[in-house]
């Protein structure tokens, strides 16, 4: 019958004269593996401090999880940091099998011993490594959060921010030299942030797409949907496949109150805050105008922003041009429709009739009316102030 204690106490004197000539083992495991013995001597002595001290297998599985986890942070490749592990295993086997003094029992069970250090090994340090993967991955990931907000906010002051921004996109993936295309969706809804945050997460999730070649870790993946200062953003390549998809998608997720404008191409990330600023502006004048839906560009609403921009200038505008008309308590709305479709319609006194449903002769009487409170014809210079009163006084009102 085996003493299965005495067989314990000879592996534990068979392992400690290994350690004894633990010299020779690195020697060994260094030209197995092709490195240096000052590389592979830290995984050796763990080895054998682990064989002699026995921990038990959570104690040592956690101490191997910190050990690949370790190796991770150091950028040792985790096939190149279990080849070491294995290799010394192999070595102490090799210098078992050869002791003097070893019989049979004693050798199988440094046998099975080093077998069940090696399944714990493999797995503690695969645990180590991934735990630092997705340590990596989170870092990455508000690191990349933290440059978008970046780009998307600030202009670069000067030259060396600018050049500190093309090293930190570099760095995280994106391109500081590509040609880039921003989306700003607004909600005109009223929903609550929660709400919103979930339908850019959402089209985020719709937009993703698979890596055909899997991708590297340090690739930052386009298109990224972010909730920017209440905002809906995407940000894509110039060049992005399936941007003329995006109206589609807005509608199937988000329903019918929103508005979206599309900034022209930019090249650099340099230029993206400033189209950022432009998309705002013209957000800013989409909703105050009661506009919705895809605006295919900035300036669509070019003119709307020029007699929006300063309420106040606004406002002395068109109570210079208009205030005579305006102050006709009873008729003077009705009259600033008049003279705007008028203008619309070429002047064109039938057609500015048919519009609004009036007879001729009280469209005629409308505009003497107008000409008469104003104190000059509706023509020449007049005509052109007028015209521009006149757009800038119906913004003014559907801004409410």
């Amino acid at each position: 019958m085996i003493d299965e204690r005495a067989v314990l106490e000879a592996r534990h004197g068979i392992i400690t004269a290994i350690a004894a000539e633990s010299a020779s083992l690195v020697e060994g495991v260094a030209a197995d593996v092709g490195e240096s013995p000052d590389t592979v001597r830290p995984v050796v002595e763990l080895v054998l401090r682990l064989l002699l001290d026995q921990p038990g297998i959570t104690k040592g599985r956690a101490i191997m999880r910190l050990a690949g986890a370790q190796a991770a942070r150091d950028g040792i490749p985790a096939e190149r940091f279990l080849q070491r592990f294995t290799s010394t295993t192999w070595m102490i086997w090799e210098a078992a099998r050869e002791h003097p003094s070893i019989d049979q029992a004693v050798l199988e069970n440094v046998g099975q011993t080093l077998l069940r250090g090696i399944d714990v090994l493999v797995g503690a340090v695969a645990d180590g490594y991934n735990a630092v993967d997705r340590e990596t991955v989170a870092h990455d990931a508000e690191m990349r959060r933290a440059l978008l907000e970046d780009i998307l906010s600030n202009a670069p002051s000067d030259p060396v921010a600018a050049a500190r921004r093309r090293r930190t996109a570099d760095r995280y993936g994106l391109d500081p030299d590509a040609m880039y295309r921003v989306v700003a969706v607004a909600d005109r809804s009223g929903d609550t942030n929660a709400m919103l945050e979930d339908g850019a997460h959402a089209l985020g999730r719709r937009l993703r797409r698979p890596s055909r070649s899997g991708g590297s870790a340090s690739s930052f993946p386009l298109p990224q949907v972010v909730i920017w200062r209440g905002l809906v953003v995407v940000l894509a390549t110039a060049s992005w496949p399936a941007a003329d998809k995006l109206p589609q998608h807005l509608g199937e997720l988000l329903g019918d109150d929103w508005v979206a404008v599309a900034g022209d191409p930019v090249i650099g990330v340099e230029g993206i805050a400033a189209t950022m600023g432009r998309l705002t502006l013209s957000l800013r004048t989409a909703l105050r105008i009661g506009r919705d839906g895809w605006i295919a560009t900035p300036d669509e609403l070019a003119l709307e922003e020029l007699v929006t921009v300063d309420d106040e200038l606004v406002d002395a505008a068109v109570n210079h041009e208009l205030g005579a008309i305006l102050a006709d308590g009873r008729m003077g709305a009705e009259l600033i429709q008049t003279l705007e479709v008028y203008f619309e319609s070429g002047q064109n006194m039938r057609e500015t009739g048919r519009r609004l449903h009036l007879a001729p002769r009280t469209v005629a009487y409308r505009l003497e009316r107008i000409a008469r409170l104003l104190g000059h014809p509706l023509d020449g210079a007049a005509y052109r102030r007028l015209s521009v009163a006149a757009f800038a006084y119906r913004m003014r009102g559907q801004d409410g």
